[in-house]
């Protein structure tokens, strides 16, 4: 089933789906959504299939959003 990740629509399973909300919510503070650690990760073609997966370089993300897209 396709998900709109960062715009995007990707196509994932609904247990891709909830550990991907998982991450979100563990990183939630009061002025940050977690969400905000997979913006500008990745592309992805037409079908919801991710292509490539960006190393961030201009903000602070995590080990576990980059091993995410790599499962």
């Amino acid at each position: 089933m396709k998900r709109i990740i960062d715009h995007k629509a990707i196509d994932m399973t609904d247990d891709e789906f909830r550990l991907y909300n998982q991450i979100c919510r563990s990183y939630d503070r009061t002025n940050f959504k977690g969400e905000d650690l997979f913006k500008d990760h990745f592309e992805s073609n037409n079908d919801g299939i991710i292509l490539f997966v960006r190393p961030p370089n201009k903000k602070y993300s995590s080990l576990e959003v980059y091993t995410f897209y790599k499962v």
